[in-house]
């Protein structure tokens, strides 16, 4: 496979993560889900990954299940390349020689004479960040609240074992809680997507429960 080939691939898999995140802003995708639909394979989708990573475009989200999220700055490379389909970016080749099964707020224009076209691309920018601190900030205080009611548990059960479990907890979330606030674009979406599976875990050990009780 030709280094051109091989940036069209990372171009189409980041296009389809950012379709992703229009659709579903509060959730988050697997790195081989993305793959799959595309017709990738798993030593494929890690590598494009792992570029894409490295290049600051996608984030991990959580410390398993390879979960990702589009970067702010890969935002902007897609958005940028949409909307000068016939420009290369920083990274990636002029997106008007590849195939792009699905575009969202873009235009492109090409073989025609004395054609005006203009979208607002900035508020496109605006609103997708917008929303992603919105989430981290919220993501940030839900876990400094979090590690307060640990703390609190601190006190009721002492120094014991269990206190001191119960304060690593406690400054898990705090630090967490903290670097939300502080950078809810990166750290606020990985508390994001942790208060979520632990939300969701908590809601099946309900149903198990509650099956069990049945029984």
């Amino acid at each position: 496979m030709s280094f051109e080939e091989i940036k069209k691939e990372r171009l189409q898999y980041l296009k389809k993560l950012y379709d992703f995140y229009e659709k579903n802003r509060n959730s988050y995708p697997s790195m081989s889900e993305i793959g799959q639909e595309l017709g990738f394979g798993i030593d494929k989708v890690e590598k494009i990954v792992s570029y894409l990573v490295n290049e600051g475009l996608v984030d991990y989200i959580g410390i398993v299940g390879g979960h990702i999220s589009i970067s702010h700055k890969g935002i902007k490379e897609i958005e940028s390349a949409l909307y000068n389909p016939q420009k290369s970016t920083e990274h990636f080749p002029p997106i008007n020689i590849i195939q792009i099964d699905k575009m969202v707020n873009s235009q492109i224009q090409q073989s025609t004479k004395s054609s005006n076209q203009s979208q607002n691309i900035n508020q496109i920018y605006t609103n997708t960040l917008n929303e992603r601190k919105k989430i981290g900030y919220t993501a940030g205080a839900i876990s400094i609240f979090i590690g307060i009611i640990f703390l609190i548990m601190v006190f009721n059960f002492g120094w014991d074992l269990t206190g001191q479990i119960l304060t690593a907890f406690s400054a898990l979330f705090s630090i967490l809680g903290v670097g939300s606030l502080i950078k809810p674009e990166s750290v606020g979406q990985i508390t994001a997507q942790i208060l979520q599976n632990i939300s969701e875990n908590t809601k099946e050990q309900n149903k198990y429960q509650l099956k069990k009780r049945k029984k």
